[in-house]
């Protein structure tokens, strides 16, 4: 795969290295933790301004404002509520579940308002835009974050075509980092966990001169494991072409990451900022241990033979430059960013102690991108407006261990893909009180590739493959447009109602299992959205209260539909299966009840339906109401919770501060089939913490999953000839149904020490 490209760029990047906020507490949060407020701290948290920049408003926007449905986490309340990674916020909103899928560690298979991709083959795109640090992250492997650092976290719901383009079908999750401040400031921490896991990290950051400062982060993580083996040794002869059982173990999970974050900010003038960033991180050790749900019960165990093995590297720099100018008093944003990334992985997918079905996979990915965008005002008339273009190339192997299969499953693909994008918004004051919202996007992309058909392969290795089995290119051009009406007669409250759409893009498929099953591209998935939102503040801001009810329509679903397979193990086919309608409300409210008393709570209600089915999504053999009738994967009907956090100042000067969180999700399906389902969950968390009088170290005690219950990153079927089923039972351990369910951890109690200057 050629790479030269990109070689300029990467020397820039280490030469400009050589040479080398005020944080804001979101409506949502299930917590709000304040420092410096004296006895009053919940009150003064709440009526401080929140701001999202997701908006790509210059200089942020209030949220309270945003005639939009978002929830947003400043730095201090994911340190509040010990969030290490974004998988970690799955429960806390309305609506949103934002997981690891499991299979390949790292791999994000969000959801929001019931729009999901199922997946983790690298060339399916995702349904929730992941931004980082205002970078749109391509594919979906390698992208769930360690927070560590990070200032804030804003989840926008709904098609998000017009601001972030296409792949923000279900809506954009954005990510941001600290930027080096103007004075010098030390935040280290160090945490121990249940399941025997260590964290440190510590940022530096301060001024060098009157123009220049700089940041330096750096996080280790040593994650001993977390899950126990019961696999036993088996001796029956009939089991001897499947090896053996491995000895019973625990830690299974083991893992260890490292992070380095280092950042300039040069600012000249007033009206000029330059901030470069630049990221190297690696993870590896064990993989995500799966459970077969046939063999294990609803214990943290597997009964596995191999424990896998994950690698994974990356290396990110971004460069953002903002220039104010006197036209419409507005500001220019330059934004460039690339990015690498590199894993190889190994699991055992048949999760039995017996090897029927190991699978070892390997993506190297590559991007570019870069936004030139201008926002400022004109009398009545606020617009924000760009230019935006992103080259990937990515490529994938997957060889199949399958001892019973004639042949090796082995094969993959390549790609290219170039995205180009032009977009508007403006907001257009009618009255005092009512503002026109104007919007679209013009999207353009190319996408080129080829693919070896993973069955009886014999033209790739594990590193590369000398030959493909069809070229394959697809492109599209689309206009996604964005019309609303806000009515705000006051500060204290608002009133929105908006159109939208969105598009997600076609594609292939690299894990081409089936020797039937076409080698083709599938085609665009587009969704139309129609939303109602208030927001609103009382009792001179002591109460907030966000809601909105919204309706979608999606066209052409692009789903990869899983099917369990007696030779390949499991086939998935990807297609443009059906068109679908879904619906709900969502709400949120947070109750400063004393002024030592905070009270957050959220509800998410969601319902789908299918409208009409163009593939045998059932597996029954044909197209018809048995598929009309299934559930839509991964939408939840129900998310529910509430929290308080109560803050109690002591006579040595200090403070102690009391958290409890307790959200619920509903049982949801996970596969097209309906066969495979996510349980339902009961988040119960909390923590304890001592501010010092000095107030510079804190120490917690903290608890996650207090009702120690399980979840899984997916749930996929197996065949019938595997262990697991009744027809394959292996002694002590016989089963109804094989499964593929890769396990979340269970409870955990943990410490944690912080130190600010």
């Amino acid at each position: 795969m050629k790479r030269s490209k990109y070689d300029a760029l990467r020397a820039g990047v280490r030469k400009s290295l050589l040479m080398g906020a005020t944080a804001t507490i979101a409506l949502s949060s299930p917590i709000v933790h304040a420092q410096d407020q004296g006895s009053n701290r919940a009150t003064n948290v709440l009526v401080e301004e929140v701001i999202v920049t997701g908006t790509k408003r210059a200089g942020g926007e209030a949220l309270q404002s945003a005639p939009v449905a978002v929830t947003a986490y400043s730095g201090e309340v994911l340190d509040a509520l010990f969030v290490t990674d974004i998988q970690s916020l799955s429960y806390s909103m309305p609506n949103v579940q934002l997981e690891d899928i499991g299979t390949i560690p790292g791999t994000a298979n969000f959801s929001i308002r019931g729009v999901a991709v199922n997946s983790s083959i690298p060339s399916i795109d995702p349904a929730v835009a992941l931004v980082y640090d205002d970078i749109p992250l391509a594919i979906n492997t390698g992208v769930i974050f360690d927070t560590f650092d990070l200032e804030a976290v804003e989840v926008f719901r709904g098609p998000q075509g017009t601001l972030f383009g296409r792949n923000a079908t279900a809506g954009a999750v954005v990510l941001r980092t600290s930027d080096p401040s103007d004075e010098l400031t030390v935040k280290a921490k160090f945490g121990a966990e249940s399941g025997s896991l260590y964290r440190t990290s510590a940022v530096l950051s301060g001024p060098l001169s009157d123009t220049f400062s700089a940041k330096i982060g750096v996080l280790f993580e040593d994650d001993g494991g977390y899950f126990d083996n019961t696999s036993p040794v088996l001796s029956d002869p009939s089991l001897a072409p499947f090896g053996v059982g491995a000895a019973i173990k625990s830690d299974i999970g083991a893992r260890s990451t490292t992070v380095f974050r280092p950042a300039i900010k040069w600012a000249p003038t007033d009206e000029f900022e330059l901030v470069a960033k630049y990221e190297s991180g690696s993870t590896d050790g064990q993989g995500n241990p799966a459970q077969n749900r046939g063999l294990n019960g609803d214990e943290f165990e597997t009964s596995i033979n191999a424990f896998g093995e994950f690698d994974s590297e990356w290396s990110q720099f971004t460069n953002e430059m903002n220039w104010d100018i006197a036209f419409g008093e507005g500001t220019v944003t330059s934004i460039t960013g690339w990015r690498e990334y590199d894993n190889t992985s190994e699991g055992d997918i048949d999760a039995s102690p017996l090897t029927i079905f190991h699978s070892f996979s390997k993506t190297d990915h590559e991007q570019l991108s870069s936004e030139l965008r201008y926002s400022g005002r004109f009398n009545n008339v606020g617009l924000t407006a760009g230019l935006f273009y992103m080259d990937q190339e990515l490529s994938y192997i997957e060889d199949r261990e399958i001892p019973s299969a004639p042949l090796p499953f082995i094969g993959g693909g390549i790609q290219d893909v170039t995205s180009k994008g032009i977009f508007a918004e403006a907001d257009i004051d009618l009255s005092d009180t009512t503002t026109l919202i104007v919007g679209g996007r013009f999207s353009d992309e190319d996408k080129y590739g080829q693919v070896e058909r993973i069955f009886s392969s014999n033209d790739c290795t594990r590193e590369l493959c000398s030959n493909y089995d069809v070229q394959l290119g697809t492109e599209f051009s689309e206009f996604t447009p964005r019309l609303g009406l806000r009515y705000q007669p006051s500060d204290t409250w608002q009133s929105y109602v908006s159109y939208t759409e969105g598009v997600r893009s076609g594609g292939f498929n690299f894990r081409n299992t089936s020797p039937t099953a076409p080698l083709a591209a599938f085609d665009i998935e587009s969704v139309k959205s129609f939303e109602i939102g208030t927001k609103a503040k009382f009792f001179d801001n002591k109460l907030r209260v966000n809601a909105a009810i919204f309706n979608m329509t999606l066209d052409n679903l692009q789903r990869e539909v899983n099917r369990a397979d007696p030779v390949a193990g499991v086939v998935q086919e990807i297609t443009n299966t059906a068109d679908a309608t879904v619906q709900g409300l969502e709400a949120e409210f947070l109750w400063a009840a004393t002024d030592n008393l905070v009270i957050t709570g959220q509800l998410g209600i969601t319902s789908g339906e299918y409208d009409a089915v163009r593939f045998d999504i059932s597996g029954d053999g044909v197209v018809d109401a048995g598929d009309l009738a299934l559930e839509l994967p991964r939408l939840a009907p129900r998310t529910y919770g509430i929290g308080a956090v109560y803050d109690r100042d002591i006579s040595n000067g200090g403070t102690l501060t009391f958290q409890g969180n307790y959200n619920y999700r509903a049982q949801a399906a996970y596969t097209d089939s309906n066969l495979g389902t996510l349980p339902e969950f009961n988040a119960l968390d909390g923590s304890i913490a001592y501010r010092m009088p000095n107030e510079k170290v804190k120490i917690s005690v903290f608890a996650k999953n207090l009702l120690d219950e399980i979840s899984f990153g997916n749930d996929t079927q197996l065949p019938p000839n595997f262990a697991g089923s009744s027809v394959f039972p292996i002694p002590g351990l016989q089963g109804t149904g094989a499964t593929f369910s890769p396990l979340n951890k269970g409870r955990i109690l943990g410490l944690e020490i912080q130190y600010d200057y």
